[in-house]
């Protein structure tokens, strides 16, 4: 049986979230109707599997090519940021990712004293481990020119920030190299 719902307008309570359609429900628009809810521009990805980057800094530093380019084709757009890092260091040290826009930083933690501002952190337990930070981010660049999206990692204390493979990256079935990857979609408003 289809129950039908005829209104001209649905409000939106103040202070709640308007939800349409449960967990697992399709929401499906008649022939001929149109949508507002946004649509997709383009999407621009890069994907790392090397495993030569590191670097020694206690300060984010930028991760070689970790980065994408988009030309937003609108103002109004939004860009959805969306990353996927897999790094090693030493065992027992906080390992940081930070998220930027050009020379902007973006989705990271406020800026805070001395603390680290980051979209992610890791720490690891061993010399063979391999870590994973997977974050995403809504932007709002206000911008049609192309627009860079970079990633910067670092650790604490002495020895080095590794991607895509662990510290001692060990020849042995128990240990692992990563992937590293960042992707951008536009959102059309």
């Amino acid at each position: 049986m289809v129950s039908q719902l005829k209104v001209n307008e649905i409000v939106q309570q103040s202070g709640s979230n308007l939800t349409l359609g449960g967990s697992g429900d399709n929401i499906v628009l008649g022939s001929g109707a149109t949508s507002s809810f946004g649509k997709i521009g383009q999407v621009v990805t890069t994907e790392i599997t090397a495993t030569d980057y590191s670097n020694t800094s206690t300060s984010p530093a930028e991760i070689t090519n970790l980065n994408v380019a988009v030309t937003p084709s609108s103002t109004s757009s939004k860009v959805l940021v969306m990353g996927k890092i897999m790094f090693g260091s030493s065992a027992s040290a906080r390992n940081f990712i930070q998220l930027r826009r050009g020379d902007t930083k973006i989705g990271n933690s406020p800026a805070a004293g001395s603390r680290q501002e980051v979209i992610g952190v890791a720490t690891s337990a061993a010399v063979n481990d391999i870590m994973t930070v997977n974050f995403h981010y809504l932007d709002s660049p206000s911008t049609t020119s192309e627009t860079t999206y970079k990633v910067f990692g670092c650790r604490e204390g002495s020895g080095a920030f590794r991607l895509n493979r662990s510290e001692n990256d060990t020849d042995d079935a128990t240990v692992s190299r990563g992937t590293s990857v960042i992707t951008v979609t536009e959102v059309l408003a």
